[in-house]
């Protein structure tokens, strides 16, 4: 592959830099037996790459290739020619199905965690896909095999509602429910008194804690008397009528849960997993030292106006009133930004001809203990996260500049252990490197760079400042 760079002073004709390879190449997975030949894949629009949720994965006429199917309708086939490795992990670990449902396992399940809200590309697709498949301990849940077994209830007077809501009998109900009972997909499940399975009012399924009235057994004439598992469900809770004597709940049959995605796929993870890995072209990725009080850490100047990340990560005993942490790209620099964090607030701020604030709200959390900040960055926006040991807070976006100057983390009144600070950017493998000065001003309709984000184009890296000269372009793309 070869990269194309535009500068605005000149045109370097025969310069092209070696990438990284192509987006497509890199989703071989895992060896296969090759798939049957499934003559009713449609064929393959030659057509660019778009961003639309994926709605499911299928095999490809093409032997031993698979068909990404995009909610708007756009398919992108991929090679699975190296899938078989995987399937075959997950087949020990009590996966029955083929290598299509173990795609789209991946893809779909954990409330559509990985894809919902998230406007992905098929490239990208494929990109989290191979490295969710070639670390697939890390991705995805595994069991001990389930077996049959049977525990007295714990009764509990009303009954639990469409919703998994416990509420209170009326005058005219004598309505009982159990308590949470685990099964498996696959499992049966019913309420025993004296040998005799009793009628179930409600059934309520629930998913990683959360009840499911989809999956749910509702029978207004309580004749239902067994439950059969679905996929996902992992707790129920039965209500019946109160009846004389004990009460047992009873769950039959032995399984294996299949595999399913962990809660840790969220869209942070997937943009990590939809960037991959890259040959690092630039020096000072990432810096560490023991403590930082009243100072900086820096990593450099650069010149790289998009879609870049920020990471501070340390830890502090507390942060007191007075005390601030700021992380950015160019404190005073002309179009640098920053976010400062205080015990209570978080302000970020762009610095033009002077300093202009473009966001200051309360996070709401404990700074003490170990504590990651991220900047994630923009077509001249960001947004920032801020995490402790036990909760999240992630902003809103707001504006941001990022482009001149060094990167850098800087401690105010306050010291910071085991500080490492990182950045990184995935714009490096693009095809296409856009580098310029002030003509390269992202959103100005003056300028023409504008006219590409404004027509949806953003497969580019772009590089430059307004007053850059040819000079430090130079050394910026050197």
């Amino acid at each position: 592959m070869k990269r194309k760079f535009v500068f605005a002073w000149i045109l370097l004709a025969a310069i092209g830099l070696a990438g990284c390879g192509n987006a497509a190449d890199t989703t071989v997975l895992i060896e296969t037996e090759a798939p049957a030949t499934d003559t009713s894949a449609p064929e393959i629009p030659e057509v660019p790459d778009e961003h639309s949720p994926l709605n499911c994965v299928v095999p490809s006429v093409t032997e031993g290739k698979y068909v990404i199917m995009f909610d708007n309708g756009r398919l992108v086939e991929f090679n699975a020619s190296a899938a078989s490795k995987a399937h075959e992990e997950a087949q020990a670990k009590g996966f029955k199905g083929n290598l299509t449902l173990l795609l789209s396992l991946s893809a779909l399940d954990a409330d559509s965690k990985l894809y919902k809200g998230t406007d992905i590309g098929a490239q990208a697709y494929g990109k989290a896909l191979a490295k969710m498949l070639e670390n697939y301990d890390s991705y995805f849940t595994t069991g001990e095999t389930l077996k049959g077994y049977e525990i007295k209830v714990e009764e509990t007077v009303g009954y639990t509602n469409e919703s998994g809501v416990t509420c209170p009998n009326s005058p005219t109900q004598t309505y009982r429910h159990t308590q949470k009972i685990k099964v498996a997909e696959g499992q049966t499940f019913s309420v025993v008194n004296n040998g005799n399975k009793l009628g179930m009012r409600f059934v309520i399924a629930f998913k990683n804690g959360g009840a499911s009235t989809t999956d749910s057994l509702i029978d207004t004439s309580c004749t239902a008397t067994v439950y059969t598992v679905p996929k996902g469900v992992d707790e129920v809770i039965a209500t019946y009528r109160a009846v004389e004597g004990d009460v047992y709940a009873k769950v039959s049959g032995d399984t294996i849960p299949s595999p399913a995605l962990r809660n840790n796929v969220d869209e942070d993870t997937l943009a990590e997993l939809m960037g991959g890995k890259y040959a690092n072209p630039v020096p000072n990725l990432e810096a560490s030292q023991a403590t930082l009080k009243d100072g900086y850490i820096t990593l450099g100047e650069n010149h790289l106006m998009n879609n870049k990340r920020l990471t501070l990560v340390c830890v502090v005993e507390a942060l007191e009133e007075g005390q601030m942490i700021a992380l950015g790209h160019g404190e005073r620099a002309y179009g640098g930004s920053a976010v400062q964090i205080t015990r209570d607030r978080v302000r970020a701020y762009y610095f033009a001809s002077g300093e202009e604030e473009s966001i200051s709200v309360a996070h709401g959390l404990d700074l003490s203990g170990r504590i990651k900040i991220t900047i994630r960055s923009g077509f001249g926006t960001a947004k920032v996260s801020i995490e402790n040991e036990s909760d999240k807070f992630v902003s809103g976006e707001f504006k941001w500049g990022g482009r001149n100057g060094e990167i850098f983390a800087r401690s105010s009144g306050v010291e910071l252990k085991n500080v490492k600070l990182t950045w990184s950017s995935n714009d490096f493998e693009k095809e296409i490197w856009l580098m310029g000065d002030s003509y390269f001003n992202m959103t100005d309709p003056n300028r023409w760079p504008s006219y590409l984000l404004n027509d949806g184009h953003t497969n580019y890296l772009m590089n430059g400042f307004p007053g850059r000269n040819s000079k430090s372009a130079i050394a910026d793309f050197k």
